[in-house]
């Protein structure tokens, strides 16, 4: 049997004994020996790499050039991913779930060596995670919105939810959020009962009605024409973010009734369930200004619905954020979410030797400036000083007390940092993130932002310290944030 290397324009055979003994002889000398490569391109010069051993060594004598190629035996040029096949880049080796995708390839630069994206979810609205992906979720019963119109609920602990909120159908994502707590007792029904909520003035209350979860926890609100209004039962807490689905049901024309909470409101334009949002920004101290239904002018400005309406509400929530998170029923008292853990448990197979390259398509639930100034939100997190996460820093006030915060993308490999400048993007809106570390230096991207693009790059060539896992949107503790997993790839760097 004869091996064929080729480099450049010049072609030796030489034997199998011939090959094995030079492979051998290179790699027990240290002075030819550069450890941890798994390309040729990560050896120095014209070297070749034994990605087997992971070693570099020195072509035979007369191959000199600038570009190469070496078929090597299949034990050394092995596939690299958890479930690909051997041999030169290897072959794919894919699963696939109900409500996911999962593959994985082996090999050369490049090649893909861990892969998952979010599609369709099981009938139940959650997805099967692939064997490295590990979620836990300790809190049961907790939702997930899956149309503009739709919401599932029910769902258990360590369930990986799935989420689209309609805009784009094809849309899904894995949901992942931080810890949150739904001040608002009796969410469902907006009722009086066991409860802090206060009761309407004018308005017919009726229970029992259909809700956007295909139940029948609904709350029908019947306000009578009148020159002044009324207003619905309602609710009282420390917040700085209201939510609640509502749709219109009967009215001449709409709007059908105020969705108001303190000094801000949104109108009831339409007869399909939608989820509702109001956001409380100003440094000036959390009051406890009412959450409910308005036909008056109130707040001021929003003016009299004189008319004959009829509006249904269901799920309330106040949390303490600048945006939503899922929504969280409550009974008597109100109840708290615990942080979703997202982790990839073979960070030793997708970062060898410290090294990497991992794109992440997500869906923050935030705009850039949604998250207080001071904070982080961790995107892949090896530990403290190895890390790729987004800054938020407070940048200045306006007249009003509006805390005005601006955001970095930021890559820190052994303690040492590369950023983006500001950048920003809006609520729900798909970016596309890609960190490498590789012995070549470092490379960060970010599209789906305002500006469309952004990257930086470096010459900096530093390992990062991998144990046994990586987590996705947060770190050990859990999520910082909310957002979507879209999809997360893991390539040979």
């Amino acid at each position: 049997m004869v091996f064929r290397l080729t480099r450049s324009s010049r072609t030796t055979e030489w034997s199998v004994a011939g090959a094995l003994l030079l492979i051998v002889a290179a790699c027990s000398d240290n002075s030819f020996v550069d450890s941890g490569c798994f390309s040729d391109q990560h050896c120095k010069g014209d070297r070749l790499c034994d990605i087997g051993t992971g070693t570099c060594f020195d072509p035979p004598v007369g191959m000199g050039g600038s570009s190469s190629s070496v078929t090597m035996p299949s034990s050394s040029r092995s596939s690299m991913a958890s479930g690909g096949s051997g041999g030169s880049g290897g072959m794919p080796s894919s699963s696939m779930a109900t409500g996911g995708a999962s593959s994985s390839t082996g090999g050369m630069t490049g090649s893909v060596i861990e892969t998952w994206s979010a599609t369709a979810p099981q009938n139940d609205g959650s997805y099967t995670l692939p064997s490295w992906l590990s979620l836990s979720s300790p809190t049961s019963n907790r939702t997930s919105q899956t149309s503009a119109t739709t919401l599932a609920t029910g769902f258990g602990a360590n369930v990986a939810r799935a989420r689209n909120t309609g805009a784009d159908p094809s849309g899904w994502g894995l949901s992942i959020e931080s810890q949150r707590t739904n001040q608002v007792s009796q969410s469902d029904s907006w009722t009086v009962g066991n409860s802090d909520w206060k009761p309407s003035n004018g308005m017919t209350v009726t229970t029992g009605q259909s809700d956007p979860a295909n139940g029948n926890g609904a709350t029908r609100f019947d306000s009578p024409a009148s020159a002044a209004g009324w207003y619905s039962n309602y609710f009282q807490a420390d917040a700085r973010v209201a939510s609640s689905w509502a749709k219109g049901v009967t009215a001449a024309n709409p709007p059908y009734a105020h969705f108001r909470w303190r000094e801000y409101h949104q109108d009831i334009q339409t007869t399909a369930w939608t989820r509702y949002r109001l956001s409380h920004r100003t440094v000036d101290g959390i009051t406890n200004d009412p959450l409910n239904l308005e036909t008056r002018d109130v707040p001021k400005g929003a003016t009299a619905i004189t008319q004959a309406t009829t509006t249904d509400v269901y799920g309330a929530q106040l949390e303490s954020a600048l945006y939503p998170s899922s929504y969280i029923p409550t009974g008597s008292t109100s109840r708290t979410r615990f942080a979703d853990i997202l982790s990839a448990n073979n960070a030793s197979v997708i970062a060898q030797a410290g090294y990497f390259d991992g794109e992440l398509v997500f869906a923050p639930r935030y705009a850039s400036n949604d998250v207080d100034g001071g904070e982080h939100h961790d995107l892949l997190y090896f530990d403290a000083a190895n890390r790729l996460f987004f800054r938020f820093t407070s940048d200045s006030q306006t007249p009003n007390n509006v805390d005005l915060t601006t955001a970095q993308l930021c890559l820190t490999v052994a303690s040492d940092e590369l950023c983006t400048p500001t950048i920003s993007w809006s609520g729900e809106a798909e970016l596309t993130i890609r960190a490498s570390n590789t012995m070549q230096g470092r490379t960060l991207s970010i599209s789906g932002i305002e500006a469309n693009s952004s990257q930086v790059a470096d010459s900096t060539v530093n390992p990062a310290s991998v144990g046994n896992d990586v987590f996705l949107l947060g770190d050990q503790n859990g999520a910082q944030e909310c957002g979507d997993l879209r999809s997360i790839t893991f390539r040979v760097p």
